[in-house]
């Protein structure tokens, strides 16, 4: 009897001990993780807010005259708003602006919406426009060709702008806008064609419009095999 109130001794001591070296080598690791989701900011910029005329008529000294005026300008980040007068058959005037991507994703063009914002629509109706689109990445003044397209303002320009971009995708610090040969900026980024209409359809009219942009986040691909891959770290992603 004596031994048996030993030997339960004993065992009771040595799961106390064994519950005191699992507390010991125990412990509880708490991970503190932040998340925070990026921002689309992708703005429409004006360096200039007047036309220019692409085409002249000549004077009575024969020199060539643009005649026709205009501003440009940005109603919001996504929406360019172009106002001409004074325009007459065959002429053609240019709009200066690019695209930058402000935000922290990239993005890619999913819709665009030209509109005429006058009354009377007769005149934007037969108004063409062509899109010149150079590449130009993030603090670079080098740029390569995109995509040049054209069409009629009311229709077929939008919707050919967006089958041609729709692929592409602007990464955050990157611009659209015009581009030259060598390879330099230039802000002509769309220029517009007055058709020849007859005087009695051109005389007083109006073709007031807006351009607006719709982006959305360009979806991740994923990697071919689920590996670590490192994230930068603050000071590579500042370089």
């Amino acid at each position: 009897m004596k031994k048996t109130k030993i030997l339960a001794l004993v065992l009771v001591l040595s799961l106390l001990f064994t519950g005191a070296a699992y507390a010991l080598w125990s412990q509880d690791i708490v991970l503190n993780t932040t998340s925070a989701m990026g921002d689309i900011n992708v703005d429409i910029s004006c360096p200039c807010p007047y036309l220019y005329a692409v085409t002249g008529m000549a004077d009575h000294s024969n020199v060539l005259q643009p005649y026709m005026f205009g501003t440009v300008g940005v109603d919001n980040p996504q929406q360019l708003t172009v106002k001409v007068n004074n325009m007459y058959p065959k002429a053609q005037y240019g709009v200066n602006f690019f695209v930058q991507n402000d935000g922290s994703v990239p993005v890619s063009l999913s819709g665009v919406k030209i509109g005429c914002t006058d009354t009377d629509q007769t005149l934007f109706n037969s108004l063409t426009g062509t899109f010149t689109f150079w590449y130009f990445p993030a603090n670079s003044l080098i740029g390569t060709p995109v995509a040049t397209v054209s069409g009629n303002l009311k229709d077929t320009l939008a919707s050919n702008t967006v089958t041609a971009l729709t692929s592409f995708v602007l990464n955050p610090g990157d611009r659209l806008m015009g581009g030259n040969s060598n390879g330099s900026e230039a802000c002509t980024t769309m220029i517009v064609t007055v058709p020849d209409l007859d005087h009695q359809v051109m005389e007083n009219a109006k073709a007031d419009f807006s351009v607006t942009f719709t982006w959305t986040q360009r979806n991740p691909s994923a990697y071919s095999s689920p590996i670590y891959r490192p994230m930068p770290t603050n000071a590579q992603a500042a370089a």
